[in-house]
């Protein structure tokens, strides 16, 4: 067994990296045993390896140079003799003394993290549409995950997905979501390759028979505890189609009552003659008033009320609450025959209110479904030969009357015979919904909890993404937001000269550019230019703007600059490769700094 904690081979007296600013002399006064004590050994190694948390790993070094230094951060990789490989970062170190306080031996108990938290580091706020899952994986791990040394391992194409939104989630968050649509698993495995495959693809190099001549135990377990065979989903507000409504008027009425809550404005028509419409406790001087989120819609209090001949219509899109439910007939009928009586219905209910899309929530239940809709078998045993969790194994035991696929959950490798090297895995494999651990458990509801937080933020259950832009101005720039240039005797308007720019001038236009030419532009959001040196600019691309194919984008100022494209001075432009869609928000904030 080799562990290495960055570049250093703990427990090796070949590896001088730890001793490496010690003088000459100082190594010459130290004896061999001395020498091998220098660099610490390893105890109580344990490695878990499982499918439904992060795997971990734990250990203790011996350090009894007390000189050795292990960080949370580090790279840790572990190697046994017979190849079973654990990768990750260091997570926490807990350093403790030994024996004496004075001349102790310093004890480093190290816990690391396997790489999948790597995708649990960066946050994601993006949308997709029409693209297959597989697609998805791959656009996460391009515009996340490769800057962090993540490389593409086997990825499948899972299910096409119409639409969804990752309103500020992990990568790993994105992932797990993705999988369970799919009915898949994914992983980084010890090389920093993403895996997103099916649960089936990933064959263990052994299996389990008759003879069990493999293991050294074995037991198994029958469970129904996470068995159903109908899935409801409660997701948040989603937008009807465009509904018209009719209603006659009875001389006195003035407020009308709507199907559904206003997702959009609505327009409203007498007499088939549209009218002017404004918002609620807003507007005035309108005929009738309406509010995103309400109902109801009210005439103006001056206006004559509507006559038993007068005809109001009101077109508009509405929201309500999304709820599916997604059955398996055939599971039902088989559970209704074992038991002889009732329905055979096994209902269980989620409520995710990051799903606002009726497709996507059908995906997902058909997902949870095609793992849950079966009773569990899970099987544990001690073996010594070579195995990962996430792979599946055949077991046939005709006397316990089993054959079929296991899926490995949970694999826990410890050192039983230091000095012949001998490893032992404890297994736990299952067939059907595994048993969900506390962690696992916890993780979901703080991941519940944040899906709540992100609702409540966002608008319409629309991504907002924020992207920063710098620029440092020289004073050979021209023009020059900067430099404040006036005509004299001595200094004329020339094509390197240009006049001061009016603050209210300066970066007035955010454009947008597409295969480098201006397709769109509108006004900034906001600006702040109470630094001198520097100048600060936000603009916000909302949901129904630029839904292309995005080059650059920019901003233009000056006198001339207007609405119209191409008009002012162009002061600033900006390589942005990105495919916006209608389900995102895009906000920019620029800087400007003056650089001398």
């Amino acid at each position: 067994m080799r562990i290495y904690v960055g570049d250093c081979l703990i427990g090796s007296s070949e590896i001088w990296e730890n001793y490496k600013n010690d003088s000459w002399d100082d190594l010459m006064l130290l004896t061999y045993s001395e020498l091998l004590n220098y660099n610490p050994t390893v105890r109580d190694l344990v490695c878990n390896d499982s499918i439904e948390r992060r795997a971990t790993a734990s250990f203790e070094v011996v350090d009894s140079s007390r000189k050795f230094s292990i960080l949370p951060g580090m790279e840790t990789r572990i190697i046994f003799r017979d190849g079973f490989i654990f990768t990750g970062l260091v997570s926490s170190v807990r350093r403790f003394l030994e024996g004496s306080l004075s001349n102790g031996v310093l004890i480093h108990n190290v816990e690391v993290v396997d790489n999948t938290r790597i995708a649990e580091r960066r946050l994601v706020a993006k949308a997709y549409i029409d693209k297959t899952a597989g697609e998805i994986v791959e656009a996460l791990l391009n515009e996340f995950l490769a800057e962090e040394g993540v490389t593409a391992g086997d990825i499948y194409p899972g299910e096409y997905i119409d639409a969804i939104t990752f309103p500020q989630l992990t990568v790993a968050e994105c992932l797990n979501r993705l999988a369970e649509m799919s009915a898949y698993l994914w992983y980084i495995d010890y090389d920093r390759s993403l895996h997103f495959i099916p649960k089936s693809a990933n064959t263990a190099e052994w299996h389990i028979n008759n003879d069990l001549s493999s293991v050294t135990s074995f037991e198994i377990e029958y469970s129904d505890a996470n068995y159903r065979n109908v899935q409801y989903i409660l997701g948040s507000g989603t937008k009807t189609d465009t509904i018209v409504e009719y209603f006659l008027g009875d001389g006195v009425q003035k407020t009308f009552t709507l199907g559904y809550t206003l997702a959009e404005a609505p327009v409203i028509k007498v007499n088939n003659v549209e009218v002017t419409t404004g918002v609620k406790g807003v507007d005035s001087g309108c005929d009738w008033y309406y509010a995103i989120g309400d109902n109801t819609i009210i005439q103006d209090q001056n206006a004559t009320p509507l006559s038993s001949s007068d005809v109001l219509s009101v077109e508009y899109v509405g929201s309500f609450t999304l709820l599916v439910k997604v059955s398996s007939a055939a599971q039902i009928t088989s559970r209704k025959n074992r038991e002889g009586y009732g329905s055979g219905k096994y209902e269980a209910f989620l409520t995710d209110i990051t799903i606002n899309e009726s497709d996507v929530a059908k995906q997902i239940a058909r997902g949870i479904l095609a793992e849950y809709s079966i009773e569990s078998s899970v099987v544990q045993y001690t073996t010594h030969s070579k195995i990962f969790s996430g792979e599946l194994q055949h077991i046939k035991i005709d006397s316990l009357g089993i054959d079929s696929d296991f899926l490995v959950t949970n694999v826990d490798a410890r050192i039983v015979d230091p000095d012949e090297n001998l490893i032992e895995y404890s297994v736990t494999a299952v067939c059907g919904p595994a048993e969900q651990s506390w962690e696992s458990i916890f993780c979901q509801m703080a991941e519940a909890a944040k899906a709540k937080y992100h609702s409540a933020i966002g608008a319409e259950n629309v991504v907002l993404g924020a992207y920063t832009f710098e620029k440092t101005w020289q004073s050979t720039n021209r023009p020059n937001i900067f430099i404040s240039v006036y005509p004299d005797s001595g200094t004329t308007p020339a094509t390197d000269v240009f006049p001061c720019f009016d603050p209210d001038d300066i970066n007035k236009y955010f454009v947008v550019y597409s295969n480098g030419a201006e397709v769109f532009r509108k006004i900034v959001t906001l600006r702040d230019f109470d630094n001198p040196s520097e100048f600060y600019t936000v603009a916000i691309l909302n949901p129904a703007e630029s839904n292309l194919t995005i080059s650059h984008i920019g901003l233009w100022g000056g006198d001339s600059a207007t609405n119209a494209a191409g008009s002012g001075i162009e002061l600033s432009k900006y390589s942005f490769s990105y495919t916006k869609n209608e389900l995102e928000s895009l906000q920019f904030e620029f800087t400007d700094y003056k650089g001398w």
